[in-house]
């Protein structure tokens, strides 16, 4: 005798066809799946977008990862909404009883559900890209936008000292001709920039990044010139850096 599961089975060939089919998900209903890929989101930020000692790590594998196992699913929300629901709605003025009668889309509170899965996944993706660079940012007197200070520090800290805090921020208005100047730290702010550290009293340098934050690499500088010693000339071998501290 068959054993009833709480869950659904279906195959590889309806993975994304059927919206209640998705790689990692999880939950009752596209709301609660919606949710659940927001908030393991959100989580992973501190275990995927820093390299954390891993010996193979890159830019590619943070944005990957994430965007297979979290934001994948979500545009294909919003987008059987969209030709479902929204659309018939709006063009043939439907009601939600009609919908499910005649499309089998489910019951209105099974759509009210789907909508507000629709809202909440779209505000975080355009959350993204409205998130600003952590460190100090004014506020231009004729745009009245918020900008990133061009004179932070490479990994964009707080200076400590509130004199000194008082000083940079009243030089920052007298160059720039920002109205206010505020900090923002990192956690509200995403660091935008990634500092490559090598040894100390090394240089260091800055590469920009694009969805993920905090991307660390591993360089290599070649040691000072051959020395000689009478006849004997001795090359030092190239050293890598593996003290990497990350924005």
């Amino acid at each position: 005798m068959p054993v009833e599961v709480p869950y659904w089975f279906c195959s590889d060939s309806e993975v994304g066809a059927n919206l209640l089919c998705n790689l990692n998900d999880q939950g009752a209903d596209v709301y609660e799946m919606s949710a659940k890929w927001m908030e393991r989101f959100e989580q992973s930020y501190v275990f995927m977008n820093f390299r954390r000692d891993r010996l193979l790590y890159s830019p590619g594998q943070v944005f990957q990862g994430k965007f297979i196992r979290f934001l994948e699913n979500i545009p294909n929300v919003y987008q059987q909404w969209l030709f479902n629901i929204y659309y018939l709605q709006r063009y043939y003025y439907l009601t939600p009883e009609q919908l499910d009668e005649l499309y089998g889309l489910g019951d209105p509170i099974w759509q009210n559900y789907w909508t507000m899965a629709v809202v909440d996944s779209t505000n975080l993706l355009l959350q993204q890209l409205s998130t600003p660079s952590a460190g100090y940012i004014g506020k231009e007197p004729v745009s009245t936008r918020w900008v990133h200070v061009p004179d932070n520090a490479p990994d964009n800290i707080r200076i400590q000292q509130p004199a000194a805090e008082n000083d940079f921020i009243a030089k920052m208005k007298l160059n720039y001709g920002y109205t206010d100047v505020a900090y923002v730290p990192r956690g509200p702010g995403r660091s935008m920039f990634t500092l490559y550290a090598t040894k100390a009293g090394t240089s260091t340098r800055r590469s920009t990044r694009s969805v993920t934050s905090g991307t660390r690499r591993r360089l290599c500088r070649r040691s000072p010139p051959a020395r000689r010693t009478s006849s004997v000339s001795t090359v030092a071998p190239m050293r890598c850096a593996t003290r990497c501290r990350t924005t």
